[in-house]
C-alpha cells in the first residue's frame, strides 16, 4: 500500500471515531444544561440521525456529481471542524436563552427546540464523513 493511501485511511479513520464521540459530547452537555431525562437523550439522537439523513440525501447528490469528492469531503470536514470548535460558545448560548426564558435544570417540551437549532448545521454536514 503506497504513503498516500496509508495517509488517507488513517485520516478516514480519524473522522469516523470524532463523528462517533460528537453525539455523545452533545448529549452530556444537553443533559447538564436540561437533566438527565429520557426525553432529553431521544431528542438528542432523533435530531443527529435525523440531520444525517437529511444531510445525505441534499449533500449526497452534489458529492456524486462533484468532479473530486475527496475535496468535498475535506470541506464538509472543514466545516464539522468549525462547528465543533464553536460548540462550546453554541452551549454556553443554549443554557443562557433556556434559563432567561424561564427554564429550569429539567426538561420540558418547549426545550427541544433549542437542540434542533444547535445540532442540525453539524450534523447535516457529515452524511459524507
Amino acid at each position: 500500500m503506497n504513503r498516500r493511501r496509508v495517509r488517507l485511511s488513517l485520516l478516514l479513520f480519524g473522522s469516523g471515531f470524532c463523528a462517533l464521540h460528537q453525539p455523545t459530547v452533545w448529549l452530556r452537555q444537553f443533559r447538564l444544561i436540561f437533566g438527565a431525562s429520557a426525553a432529553a437523550s431521544a431528542a438528542g439522537v432523533a435530531i443527529f440521525v435525523a440531520g444525517r439523513g437529511i444531510g445525505g440525501i441534499v449533500i449526497g447528490k452534489r458529492v456524486e456529481r462533484s468532479r473530486n469528492p475527496l475535496a468535498v469531503y475535506g470541506g464538509l470536514e472543514i466545516g464539522v471542524a468549525i462547528s465543533a470548535g464553536l460548540a462550546p460558545l453554541l452551549f454556553f448560548a443554549i443554557r443562557s436563552a433556556y434559563l432567561e426564558t424561564g427554564g429550569y435544570f429539567g426538561m420540558p417540551a418547549g426545550s427541544r427546540t433549542n437542540n434542533i437549532a444547535f445540532a442540525s448545521p453539524a450534523t447535516a454536514s457529515t452524511p459524507a464523513s
